[in-house]
């Protein structure tokens, strides 16, 4: 009697316990912590109505240029603001209407060939990352070309450094873009190299940096090997005009002015 009395007691506790309603709640409960997702944290990135804050330097707007019937589509944000560009645009610019925002209402450019622009999109817009930008000789004069021409001194800088190693052993070559596209220390290294060598400036030289400079090349060959004079000093002393006027042009272009 005692032991069926405890054994109902026991009974009893357990259907307590274990009532059916509160072991569905459990289960309820539990199924809803482990579905439902954890509640977002604030993100500074992410605005209080839920659009995403645009990124203050990677979210791009683009241009259209059109060179000789080809469209070029590029972030605009090398071109802004550039005195030396034939257009001057701004990051403020929008529409369909504005030009260079549409494919039929593209900004062309007049007076530069669709290799020039492309081979100077190479480096400022490069395809592939790589460490360095493998161009050709001619390649490098496009890009030379155009920053010279727009003022983009970091490609046309670049372009200089280059282009000082593939022409290293063609003094002809460094004095005729010395001339063209005002480096000095091309024309300096050109006329010295003439200057010194045991061979003569021959006739078709002469008509490709002209006469009147193959002349005065002459004078210095003449000087350094009758006199003490420095080479680099008879070279400045002969080419006084022209180097004087070509390093003002540098020194203009490096502080934002221009010849």
């Amino acid at each position: 009697m005692g032991k069926g009395c405890g054994t109902s007691w026991v009974l009893e506790i357990c259907k307590s316990c274990f009532d059916p309603s509160s072991l569905s709640i459990g289960i309820s409960v539990r199924e809803q912590i482990q579905t439902d997702p954890p509640p977002l944290m604030s993100d500074p990135q992410h605005s209080n109505d839920g659009v995403s804050t645009r990124h203050p330097n990677y979210f791009l707007d683009t241009v259209i240029f059109a060179v000789e019937g080809y469209l070029f589509k590029v972030p605009r944000y090398h071109f802004l603001n550039k005195r030396g560009f034939p257009v001057i645009l701004d990051q403020h610019q929008q529409g369909a209407t504005v030009e260079g925002n549409d494919d039929k209402n593209p900004i062309v450019l007049t007076g530069v060939t669709k290799v020039d622009f492309e081979n100077l999109m190479k480096i400022m817009y490069p395809l592939q990352i790589c460490d360095t930008q493998n161009l050709s000789h001619d390649e490098w004069v496009s890009v030379l070309k155009l920053s010279t021409k727009w003022r983009f001194s970091e490609c046309r800088h670049l372009a200089i450094a280059e282009l000082s190693a593939l022409c290293d052993n063609s003094p002809i070559t460094k004095i005729l873009l010395g001339k063209e596209y005002r480096v000095s220390k091309w024309l300096m290294s050109g006329y010295e190299q003439l200057a010194r060598r045991s061979q003569k400036i021959s006739n078709d030289e002469a008509k490709l940096i002209d006469y009147p400079t193959a002349f005065s090349v002459c004078i210095v060959r003449e000087e350094i090997s009758s006199s003490s004079l420095n080479c680099v000093e008879a070279i400045r002393r002969e080419f006084e005009k022209e180097l004087t006027d070509v390093e003002a042009a540098e020194r203009a272009y490096g502080s934002g002015d221009w010849w």
